[in-house]
């Protein structure tokens, strides 16, 4: 599917993720979703019950598709996507100007 598959994995999560990943791309419902995913609608079926239980997705307001849910929102944002702009900026400003820094700031935007 995604990768080259490693000895010890479990299908189930790697088709639970293929899903989320059409999902991402446009709502739609158990029967496009099994076409997109060459899966049967009972799996499909399955998987997206189990999603929703837990957040992962929702149903749109047609009720015969899903969408990503709010759990997969806060995972992204949780701690581990945090990123020390500084840390990371620190070595590129240097290249840009010679010698010690002392006490410049950089005024970064995000769109």
């Amino acid at each position: 599917m995604w990768y080259n598959r490693l000895v010890d994995y479990v299908q189930s999560i790697e088709r639970a993720f293929l899903l989320l990943d059409e999902i991402s791309q446009a709502e739609v419902g158990v029967t496009e979703l099994a076409e997109l995913a060459d899966l049967p609608k009972s799996t499909v079926s399955r998987i997206l019950n189990t999603l929703l239980e837990v957040g992962a997705v929702e149903r749109a307001e047609s009720e015969a598709s899903y969408r990503i849910g709010p759990k997969v929102f806060s995972l992204s944002a949780g701690r581990g996507m945090t990123v020390n702009l500084t840390a990371r900026a620190r070595p590129h400003l240097r290249k840009q100007s010679p010698g010690p820094i002392p006490h410049r700031n950089v005024v970064l935007g995000v769109l």
